[in-house]
């Protein structure tokens, strides 16, 4: 059939076309509205986390934004590594920002922050204000640590101390957590839970971060 189609039809046809090639993945329409969020489906799981950081970053840069990356703190609970030099110890902290959030109780090792990003909630956080699993929303400012001293590497913030809020806009909400805020406005804010590094030894660490941005918060939806 493609064989006989005219000219015409074959270019309707390719207009059409709702599975990406290889060809046509650096067009660079692509990365403009309203492709640049537009749903992204993937297989498996690691591919599409890492894909949702390089998503982010093409998000800023299409709208001109900067990107802001706010790191995970890990903390080792066994003697031996809280005994060890401090050199060594970060450069055991630096492997474990690298593992899949899902080694890592949830919690992930980055979260890319942006005004106006676009985020969807993959669990509950509010029952009693409608804030389930699927609700979608986008950032809208967050609180930067005192002491913050942020790193400036290729145009973008490496944050060097960790955000103690991530507020949330979540439209046609009605109710208002704080005046200050302003309607459907939700405050994020870190948690800490342990994950095992060894599941021989049962060796465990204390991970501090945002669950709800790989947990709750789905980047780019």
């Amino acid at each position: 059939m493609m064989r006989g189609e005219c000219e015409s039809c074959a270019v309707n046809r390719d207009l059409r076309a709702r599975v990406l090639t290889t060809a046509r993945e650096a067009d660079p329409t692509l990365h403009q509205p309203p492709f640049d969020i537009a749903p992204a489906l993937y297989a498996r799981n690691v591919p599409r986390y890492y894909t949702i950081l390089l998503r982010a970053r093409q998000y800023a840069q299409t709208n001109n934004l900067v990107l802001h990356w706010n790191m995970a703190r890990d903390v080792p609970l066994h003697r031996d590594d809280r005994d060890l030099p401090k050199d060594q110890l970060d450069q055991k902290r630096k492997r474990w920002l690298t593992f899949h959030d899902q080694q890592t109780a949830h919690i992930a090792s980055q979260t890319p922050l942006a005004m106006n990003l676009p985020v969807r909630l993959t669990d509950s956080v509010d029952r009693r204000r409608g804030l389930f699993r699927g609700r979608r929303g986008r950032i809208v400012g967050w609180a930067p640590h005192p002491e913050e001293a942020p790193i400036i590497v290729d145009g973008e913030r490496l944050l060097t101390k960790m955000t103690s809020v991530i507020y949330v806009y979540f439209p046609n909400a009605k109710w208002t957590i704080h005046k200050d805020l302003g309607e459907g406005v939700y405050p994020l804010t870190p948690v800490s839970r342990s994950w095992k590094l060894n599941r021989t030894s049962q060796t465990k660490v204390r991970r501090t971060g945002f669950s709800s941005f790989q947990t709750l918060l789905r980047q780019l939806i």
